[in-house]
């Protein structure tokens, strides 16, 4: 079939509503633009024949499917398979071709219709082949996104609300193109202040965070990664999500951190990590309730044991780009409080916060429950905080916690790696710190016995003068 009439065709055959030589002519140039010199060449074309075709073929779908869906005949299926197949059609003259990329706003029927049919056919979606045309039309606006800011602007601004509609099938497919759309058009919004209070994202993003807790979207995972960095959105996004979805985001940051070639200067928006910080704050008190052993999973304790994680991560991870985290002193005197008292309840009766330092025992060690790591998580965020921070360093002291910390170093199955965690939190208390120094070389030596090892691994060799334990020697400027 020759293609240098195929687009004068396609015009005659619509108008004479011959619906399956139209259906012949639109399949044959989806294949041809399959290849690349024909794209490049007949984009123009191509726009300009579906800026006249494509509402005449809708307006056909809109009467059969549309104002009366509860007596749709066999025969109008082909009214849909062209209604596919244009959006096929648009989706690749727009793959890799940023000029007819730009050339789809030069035909604006082109995406006039596209937001009718997904406004209209979503309510429908139940009907055979709906789907497939929601799913091509979706396919055509990424394509038309990828690699062009102007129109990752446009569509952005103009299909949002109703990109939401098409989220509500909970279609695994569809919710994915339209992640993957919106992912490809929040990449090139550079201020994203504007986005924090857009219902219609907090929309989309609500299902999409619900659909992941059961089906794998590789693109909803990315738009969660995504909205991670708006400001406050985890907040607000919070008061309309379960327990459960909550604990799925702090999961993703947690990943997100732990990753070595972290590119990002701020992978996480600062304020959703001082809105992680303000929740253990006021929340404390329910962190020691994975201690019991009636805690429930999905206890709002287990979503704070998570956040400490988080914060443990980000302070180490990226220290120089979340430095507002070391100022937050109730942050500080929170997670030495919880220490003291998770320290406290597990020398007291049988529970989760009881030390497991039998190599015997080890195997008994369920390392999915809570409280495994978090007397480590909890010294690592104090480590961090007080480092080269004379302010926090004092706090620590003032507070009692240099004893405190020196206490946790016997091996402990439940945390892992502890031990090298309070050296360095002694480390970085003592760093350009006399007070600290002087009040290490002041502990009775009942106090720090059973804590030699830690202090020769900083380096300090201890000698007992009366009833004193006194530093002889330390790698720490100024010790003496």
């Amino acid at each position: 079939m020759a293609l240098n009439d195929i687009f004068e065709r396609i015009g005659v055959k619509t108008r004479q509503s011959s619906w399956y030589e139209v259906n012949n002519d639109l399949l044959l140039l989806t294949n041809e633009l399959k290849n690349d010199q024909f794209r490049f060449d007949s984009g123009r074309d191509v726009f300009n024949a579906l800026n006249i075709v494509l509402p005449q073929i809708w307006s056909q779908v809109e009467i059969a499917y549309v104002e009366d869906n509860t007596n749709v005949q066999p025969d109008n299926s082909i009214l849909l398979q062209n209604l596919t197949e244009c959006f096929r059609i648009l989706r690749n003259a727009c793959a890799g071709c940023q000029e007819n990329q730009s050339l789809v706003l030069v035909f604006p029927e082109n995406l006039n219709v596209t937001r009718k049919v997904l406004d209209k056919l979503s309510e429908i979606y139940r009907l055979p082949n709906i789907l497939m045309s929601l799913r091509c039309a979706v396919q055509f606006l990424g394509n038309l996104c990828v690699g062009n800011p102007a129109n990752q602007v446009e569509v952005y601004s103009g299909f949002l609300p109703i990109l939401s509609k098409c989220i509500r099938t909970r279609d695994v497919l569809l919710c994915n193109y339209c992640s993957m759309l919106i992912h490809t058009c929040l990449i090139g919004i550079e201020d994203k202040t504007d986005l924090t209070l857009n219902s219609h994202l907090y929309n989309i993003v609500t299902p999409i965070l619900n659909m992941l807790l059961e089906e794998d979207l590789d693109w909803g995972l990315l738009l969660i990664e995504d909205i991670l960095l708006i400001p406050d959105f985890i907040g607000n996004l919070s008061i309309k999500t379960t327990l459960r979805e909550r604990l799925f985001i702090v999961e993703v940051i947690i990943d997100i951190l732990k990753k070595n070639d972290l590119t990002k200067k701020q992978p996480i928006h600062i304020s959703n990590l001082k809105y992680l910080s303000n929740e253990i704050h006021q929340h404390s008190v329910q962190v020691l309730a994975v201690g019991m052993e009636d805690c429930p999973e999905g206890d709002i304790s287990w979503l704070l044991v998570k956040m400490i994680e988080v914060l443990g991560l980000a302070t180490s991870s990226l220290p120089e780009v979340y430095t507002d985290l070391q100022t937050d002193t109730q942050l500080l005197l929170t997670a030495i409080n919880l220490l003291k008292s998770v320290d406290e309840i597990g020398k007291t009766g049988t529970n989760h916060f009881n030390t497991v330092d039998k190599m015997s025992e080890l195997e008994n060690v369920d390392s999915n429950h809570p409280v495994y790591g978090l007397k480590r998580d909890l010294i690592r965020l104090i480590a961090n905080m007080v480092n080269k921070h004379k302010d926090n360093q004092d706090k620590v002291r003032e507070v009692e916690g240099i004893q405190l910390l020196l206490n946790q170093t016997n091996i402990d199955g439940k945390n892992p790696y502890i031990t090298q965690w309070v050296v360095l939190a002694i480390h970085n208390l003592c760093e350009g710190n006399e007070l600290n120094k002087a009040t290490i070389s002041g502990l009775q030596l009942q106090g720090v016995i059973n804590n030699t090892p830690v202090l020769n691994e900083l380096g300090i060799e201890t000698k007992m003068e009366g009833d004193r334990v006194v530093i002889k020697k330390s790698r720490y400027d100024g010790a003496s």
